[in-house]
């Protein structure tokens, strides 16, 4: 029990005072865009995909801080860790559900990085990716997003004093909460890249230095 509690307590530094979180924070913040009300007056209806994930459990939970109506898709099994995080309508891909989204979101945000161009352009009015799945698919995004009309943002996190000051207020209000899904010793990084990479996260993953 006390190896544990260590690994939890030495996983959290990592989060908290490492580069790691204001990067994974900062993704979905730039996304979004500042918590402030100048700009939440306009944030309006939201779909956030991915919404279980590192990125995506903070983007939930930003939305709702600057009021905006939060759809969020994820699989079935993290529909209520996703309700949880504030999310007002929550929509299992697996279960068939995307095929209802037809074009009345404000505001796409995909922190998965695995929709098409066809997908942001039925689902809203405009998008933003904050991470991507294949080099294929953040290519065609790209050449797709040069030639056409459809206002599609590709996004990678900036730290700037401002937003990070914002975002620390926001988590030591408990407006935003770091989820902790599992913890990997630095000896088992390859199962802990396999775990990323097959999707599944809820919440974020950390790695522990140290016995």
């Amino acid at each position: 029990m006390g190896n544990l509690k260590r690994n939890l307590q030495s996983a959290i530094a990592v989060l908290l005072n490492g580069q790691l979180l204001p990067k994974m924070v900062k993704q979905p913040f730039r996304g979004i865009g500042k918590a402030d009300s100048s700009f939440c007056k306009n944030i309006g209806d939201i779909s956030i995909n991915g919404s279980s994930g590192g990125v995506g459990h903070f983007a939930v939970q930003i939305a709702k801080v600057c009021g905006a109506h939060v759809t969020a898709v994820c699989s079935s099994r993290n529909v209520d860790f996703v309700m949880a995080l504030g999310a007002d309508r929550v929509i299992a891909y697996d279960k068939g559900g995307i095929d209802s989204l037809d074009g009345t979101f404000d505001l796409v945000l995909d922190t998965h990085g695995n929709l098409t161009y066809a997908d942001y352009k039925r689902w809203g009015k405009r998008g933003v990716m904050v991470g991507f799945t294949t080099v294929g698919n953040l290519f065609g995004l790209s050449l797709r997003k040069a030639l056409g009309r459809f206002p599609l943002a590709l996004v990678n996190a900036e730290a700037n004093a401002t937003d990070l000051e914002t975002l620390a207020s926001l988590i030591k209000d408990g407006k935003v909460r770091v989820h902790l899904d599992r913890t990997y010793s630095y000896r088992e990084i390859p199962e802990a890249i396999r775990y990323i990479e097959a999707m599944r996260t809820r919440g974020k993953v950390a790695m522990t230095w140290g016995e």
